[in-house]
């Protein structure tokens, strides 16, 4: 059921909602540097969408920034040289409005095929009930930034998604596998069938085997599949699977986010 309404929707819809450009096809640039001798510096500066402009993680005074007021700008923060594509969502506003991200992640993929593209979500819902459809809106938005083979990346605050960005800048000259981290690096072999390529992914999961992979993968036919089985108990009907392993792709897919 698509949601109407959310606690304060005028100062999210503020912060959050496309709206255009003050003046379309203008094209300009604002240039804002950070206060203080401790901010971080480069002579590169990100370039933000000004539709970001009353983002409250600009007020950190963690990176240099140019506003950019360009309404065929895609991305919310352009990195690393038109290396990297940076969208911003606020999980309380994307559960009032679900389909917004899915619109802007399908304009940055068909803008921005060749970028590393990345989905920084504000982890601002969080609810006290506990309730078992808590990680229903998170399992979703994990499901379309795989769909549009987009890198997603969780914040608990303003400040930690500023860093996020001001880290990300500073990575700049660094490899695409160093970003990635060494632990989750997959193959980038061109010659990998989407089943090979779709393996290493499931794969990585702790205790799950190529084989393994494997087998899940032709039983349900795609990672979707997999992830979207109702009863995981069912993986004991394929060979070389026992609990222990469906505890843990229980605790990758379905297992709670916690803040430290």
């Amino acid at each position: 059921m698509r949601a109407n309404s959310v606690d304060n929707p005028s100062k999210i819809e503020q912060i959050y909602f496309q709206s255009k450009p003050s003046n379309p096809g203008a094209g300009r640039s604002i240039s804002y540097k950070p206060q203080g001798g401790s901010a971080f510096i480069n002579k590169n500066l990100i370039r933000v969408n000004k539709k970001q402009e009353t983002n409250p993680l600009l007020k950190t005074n963690r990176f240099q920034y140019t506003l950019v007021d360009d309404p065929t700008m895609p991305e919310d923060y352009d990195l690393n040289n038109e290396q990297t594509s940076v969208l911003f969502l606020s999980m309380q506003y994307h559960q009032a409005y679900p389909l917004y991200i899915v619109g802007r992640l399908d304009e940055l993929a068909r803008q921005r095929k060749n970028r590393n593209r990345i989905l920084l979500c504000l982890m601002d819902n969080q609810s006290k009930s506990g309730g078992e459809n808590d990680n229903a809106p998170l399992n979703s938005l994990t499901m379309q930034c795989m769909k549009f083979e987009t890198t997603l990346l969780i914040c608990w605050s303003f400040e930690e998604a500023a860093q996020y960005i001001q880290t990300l800048k500073a990575y700049e000259a660094k490899t695409q596998t160093l970003l990635e981290g060494k632990h989750l690096t997959f193959s980038t072999n061109a010659n990998l069938t989407h089943l090979e390529q779709a393996g290493e992914v499931l794969s990585s999961i702790r205790r799950v085997n190529k084989t393994d992979a494997r087998n899940l993968l032709q039983t349900y036919g795609s990672i979707s599949g997999v992830i979207g089985v109702e009863n995981y108990e069912e993986f004991l009907n394929i060979e070389g699977i026992g609990q222990n392993k469906i505890e843990s792709i229980t605790a990758c897919f379905r297992g709670r986010f916690h803040a430290k």
